[in-house]
């Protein structure tokens, strides 16, 4: 069934339903109807759909079972001995950090996307899979965690993660070399 397909795609894409909504240019609303069998997409929002959720249009409509998606890997953790300065891909200075984890994010294992409206409709980008993250000591010693780089694979990210690893001394510092440009995208802490 239609509805059922949707909602565990969805799930598997680890997408909520505003989220997904944002990114049909639909309400949360008109996502809970499809979901709930109360309503039906147009073909339009059955295309976008299949290429977000990285299967044909005829997976997501035929009654067999959606595909099963690998289970979420776990983020990768680095603890250095001591504290590390970041300086990120365009020369700022982020912070001291003595951990790091690499977490996937959901835009596909293949590090390539469909551009689906604005722009070049169709055209193929590159788009990061992966995240570095740096975590040490807010406010008041709360634990931080920041985003320092996004990366096009996970080959890269791994080369990142190992290079910080071999950085000596107590108060080093550590430029990235293969993170990803994000022009106009602000890097903020969670």
């Amino acid at each position: 069934m239609l509805s059922e397909k949707i909602r565990l795609c969805r799930k598997q894409a680890g997408l909520s339903q505003e989220e997904l909504a944002d990114q049909l240019e639909v309400s949360r609303q008109a996502i809970s109807k499809w979901e709930m069998g109360q309503s039906a997409p147009d073909p339009e929002k059955i295309v976008r759909m299949s290429e977000l959720f990285g299967i044909s249009t005829d997976e997501l409509l035929k009654a067999q079972p959606a595909p099963s998606a690998p289970p979420a890997p776990q983020p990768q953790t680095l603890r250095h001995a001591g504290k590390v300065y970041i300086i990120d891909i365009n020369n700022r200075k982020l912070s001291a950090f003595d951990t790091f984890e690499l977490e996937t994010v959901g835009f596909g294992a293949k590090g390539e996307a469909t551009v689906l409206g604005g722009g070049q409709t169709g055209q193929t980008v590159r788009v990061p899979v992966c995240g570095l993250y740096g975590i040490g000591k807010g406010f008041l010693g709360l634990k931080r965690r920041t985003l320092l780089g996004m990366y096009a694979t996970m080959e890269d990210a791994r080369k990142e993660l190992e290079q910080i690893a071999q950085t000596g001394g107590e108060r080093a510092s550590y430029q990235l070399r293969y993170a990803c440009r994000m022009d106009g995208v602000r890097i903020a802490e969670e």
